[in-house]
């Protein structure tokens, strides 16, 4: 018996050490505790993980503010001039609005303004060497008749009309008025006869054309 167990011993001993050699990736995943105290003697450090700062804080930049656009009235000026596009529109009350006809080459040019009878409308037309300068003040090289067509309200016909024209749409009345002004051209000459005709206070050179 005493040789017996002088060999049981020293197998045991054996064998759990190489069960201790075999585990270290199990103990190394364990940590000391108070039951097991000798534990951490055995067990490798598990590396302590580094504390996650944190995302640093966002600056939110207000939008900027758009800067305001003035309401700009198109056709408030000759260089703000509409294109003649033969469509109904309105005039406010007591307001301008200027229009461009760019006649090229052509003899005559012819503009008119229907308003379906509503009185109260004005037409005025610039030639091309006023264009310098061109204002409310300039006199106009004329003005459109009253009924000077059958058809129109306003009516100007004038020859030897090459270049780039203004015509300018006026209302005296206290409220918009509904209207629409039209232009046509031609390269053929007319009998034109032209005179001097007050028109109120104003003396005007016409020119009519047959």
């Amino acid at each position: 018996m005493k040789t017996l167990t002088t060999i049981k011993y020293p197998l045991v001993l054996a064998l759990a050490l190489i069960v201790i050699t075999m585990t270290p990736s199990v103990l190394a995943c364990e940590s000391p505790s108070d039951e097991v105290p000798q534990r951490g003697a055995w067990c490798a450090q598990r590396p302590v993980p580094a504390p996650i700062s944190a995302a640093p804080a966002r600056t939110v930049v207000a939008p900027a503010t758009a800067t305001p656009v003035a309401n700009v009235r198109r056709g408030a000026s000759p260089t703000e001039a509409l294109e003649i596009t033969g469509e109904w529109q309105t005039i406010e009350a007591n307001a301008n609005v200027w229009y461009k006809v760019d006649n090229g080459q052509n003899f005559y040019l012819d503009v008119w303004v229907d308003a379906n009878g509503k009185s109260g409308l004005g037409l005025s037309v610039y030639s091309p060497e006023q264009t310098n300068n061109l204002s409310l003040t300039t006199p106009p090289k004329g003005r459109g008749t009253i009924n000077g067509a059958p058809g129109h309200d306003l009516y100007w016909s004038g020859s030897q009309a090459r270049g780039t024209w203004y015509a300018l749409v006026t209302n005296s009345n206290a409220s918009p008025v509904q209207y629409k002004i039209g232009s046509s051209r031609a390269d053929a000459d007319r009998n034109c006869v032209s005179y001097w005709e007050w028109i109120g206070k104003d003396l005007v050179w016409w020119t009519a054309c047959r």
